[in-house]
């Protein structure tokens, strides 16, 4: 099951996610943590189901859109080759947030090697 197919659900329905847990009995929380990948008890994917007017085989039907994959728990690496499918506008984004990591890492290891050499 994917967390991404109770997200697909939940926004098709137009619920939030307080929405949802009202009209499902299950807690906001634990919605937020199914959509980030925790693994649902089979009695709440039942309620969900319910709520969203879906089958609980819809849970886990696989995700054919490809952007949508990339939060699927996929490793980096295939995450990374999927980059070619992007528009350039969007693979410049990504170009850009490499950078700024980049730029991140490079400044905190200056720093580090500064602090290393004061007196103690």
């Amino acid at each position: 099951m994917t967390a991404s197919k109770i997200l697909e659900a939940r926004t098709k329905k137009g619920f939030s996610q307080g929405e949802l847990a009202k009209r499902s009995g299950v807690y906001k929380s634990t919605i937020q943590r199914y959509e980030k990948g925790a693994k649902p008890i089979r009695r709440n994917l039942e309620k969900l189901a319910k709520a969203l007017d879906v089958s609980i085989e819809f849970f886990f039907q696989e995700d054919r859109n490809p952007r949508r994959a990339l939060n699927s728990g996929i490793g980096l690496a295939e995450k990374i080759k999927k980059v070619v499918e992007f528009t350039s506008a969007e693979q410049r984004a990504v170009e850009e947030i490499i950078d700024q990591i980049l730029e991140k890492r490079k400044v905190i290891g200056d720093l580090n090697g500064i602090v290393s050499k004061l007196p103690r």
